[in-house]
């Protein structure tokens, strides 16, 4: 049997639903490539499908590189900025993109992995 992690992407809502299935049957050696504009979303479902099922989640900030960095933070920029457009107007693109520029980057250097009970983790959202 081999010990290398399956990778999934995650690119929308029902992606999200995929991901809680594979976590319902007790998916072993998963990893998931989530969208930086769906992490809101998917830590909501992760959260109440854990509540529900005693499902321990925990979250550890890790080192990223320089290209995944740049790369979430302008991807936040540019959504934050095209729902605060959408929303406040030039005002609000300002600080829409400046706050999607800072959820960008965080979620740059955050990993989430999920556990049944004290086991390894057997899901890691990276």
């Amino acid at each position: 049997m081999s010990t290398t992690a399956v990778t999934k992407q995650v690119r929308t809502e029902v992606d999200i639903e995929k991901l809680v299935a594979f976590i319902r049957v007790g998916a072993r050696r998963m990893r998931f490539n989530v969208a930086p504009e769906l992490l809101d979303a998917l830590l909501q479902r992760l959260e109440d499908f854990a509540r529900r099922n005693r499902v321990r989640l925990a979250v550890e900030f890790v080192h990223s590189d320089r290209t995944k960095t740049l790369r979430f933070g302008v991807s936040g920029a540019a959504v934050g900025a095209t729902i605060g457009a959408a929303l406040g107007g030039p005002n609000g693109a300002v600080v829409g993109a400046v706050a999607g520029a800072a959820c960008g980057v965080l979620v740059a250097h955050t990993k989430l992995r999920i556990s049944f009970g004290d086991v390894e983790p057997v899901l890691e959202l990276v």
